[in-house]
């Protein structure tokens, strides 16, 4: 199973994020970062782990531009890995919880999870959210495997699909349908 690191960053040396953040990416085959013109010294923190990681250094901040930025880094990131299972996605002031990075945990977790074929686990503080991805729900089909996958999780966090379907607000026995714009704007 490969499994991608994958984040934009910024100054987050400077926080004291950026050694925990690449502790929690120590399961990954690789690490890709699009680095926001860090003025900290995030760049030799980057170099010690150069083994297994690619940088795209902008030379200014970036943010505003964040999801052109994200689509550079993930385009080079298939381009480069396209065998990749799974992507590993953290903000740099987030970490994974310690029960992850020992005895080989978040391998064993994906490959539970690849058994249910779930696009996204997402977590956040106390919070954690399933989430599928598609790009219409056109047809049954669609529909049963989308939602499907996800009916077969049985515990209490909640679970969503996003998808570029524009009329949307309904749930699906408890999981919610977003349109990738409403994703965008208004999840937290």
């Amino acid at each position: 199973m490969k499994i991608i690191g994958f984040g934009q960053l910024r100054n987050e040396a400077s926080r004291g994020n950026l050694e925990n953040w690449f502790r929690c990416m120590e399961p990954c085959n690789h690490i890709y970062i699009f680095d926001q013109a860090s003025t900290d010294n995030s760049r030799e923190i980057y170099e010690k782990y150069k083994h297994k990681t690619t940088v795209i250094y902008s030379p200014s901040n970036r943010f505003n531009e964040e999801l052109i930025c994200k689509g550079e880094l993930y385009r080079l990131m298939l381009k480069e890995q396209p065998d990749v299972d799974w992507v590993l996605w953290l903000d740099g002031d987030l970490i994974l919880d310690g029960r992850l990075l020992v005895d080989d945990n978040l391998r064993r977790l994906c490959k539970k999870l690849d058994d249910k074929e779930i696009d996204f686990v997402a977590k956040k503080d106390d919070k954690t959210v399933y989430i599928q991805v598609a790009y219409l729900i056109s047809d049954e089909k669609t529909h049963n495997r989308e939602f499907g996958n996800l009916l077969k999780i049985h515990d209490s966090y909640p679970k969503m699909v996003i998808s570029m379907d524009e009329l949307i607000g309904n749930n699906y026995k408890g999981i919610e349908h977003w349109s990738v714009r409403k994703f965008l704007l208004e999840f937290e």
